[in-house]
């Protein structure tokens, strides 16, 4: 569970970083429930693999990296 809520604060953090203005007029594409969440469902997907691809970035910038432990 724990990891479903970082993966939800995430993208609802992503989500923010979207203008406001964008994601109303989105929003405002769908004519009825259904249409709407449809277009919700897009745009998490859409954040999600920029997560997905941020993250993947992240470790093949770590794969060079020396990761030993050190002694203090």
């Amino acid at each position: 569970m724990r990891c479903a809520s970082k993966t939800l604060k995430s993208t609802l953090y992503s989500f923010v970083k979207m203008s406001t203005q964008l994601a109303v007029n989105l929003l405002a594409q769908g004519n009825n429930g259904n249409e709407i969440l449809n277009i919700l469902n897009a745009l998490v997907s859409d954040i999600e693999q920029e997560n997905i691809n941020d993250v993947a970035a992240h470790f093949a910038s770590l794969q060079g990296a020396d990761l030993t432990a050190l002694d203090f």
